[in-house]
């Protein structure tokens, strides 16, 4: 057709996306990108536990998830990406960073997002 767009798009294989509960008996197993915090998503919170073994308390995910930013985080040993925000718009975003990093200096392990658009993000190497 004329006027109109083309976008070539990668197939993903059926059975790709998987629910945080699949999930947790492979971690470490198979890479993988986990989107979601510890309070929703099982595999985020078993990323995610203190340096003790245990589980983050609320209080601990509510200082580390502030409105308005998320986190990439690389977990090496782990084998895993998480992408996790504040809310819903938060994490979307930092998806989006994710997503399209050859546009941001994605470097080390740990890169705070900052912004609910992908328009106006700030993206900051934590370390």
């Amino acid at each position: 057709a004329t006027g109109g767009a083309y976008t070539t798009t990668n197939e993903a294989a059926l059975g790709l996306a998987i629910t945080d509960v699949e999930a947790i008996s492979s971690l470490g197993q198979k890479p993988m990108i986990v989107v979601g915090g510890p309070a929703i998503n099982s595999v985020a919170a078993e990323l995610m536990k203190n340096a003790d073994g245990t589980m983050l308390s609320q209080e601990q995910i509510l200082e580390t998830f502030q409105p308005g930013t998320a986190f990439i985080n690389f977990y090496g040993d782990q084998n895993a990406v998480l992408v996790a925000g504040y809310e819903a718009p938060e994490t979307q975003t930092a998806c989006s960073v994710l997503a399209k990093f050859k546009n941001h200096a994605l470097e080390g392990t740990s890169m705070l997002i900052e912004g609910t658009n992908y328009d106006t993000v700030v993206v900051t190497p934590v370390n």
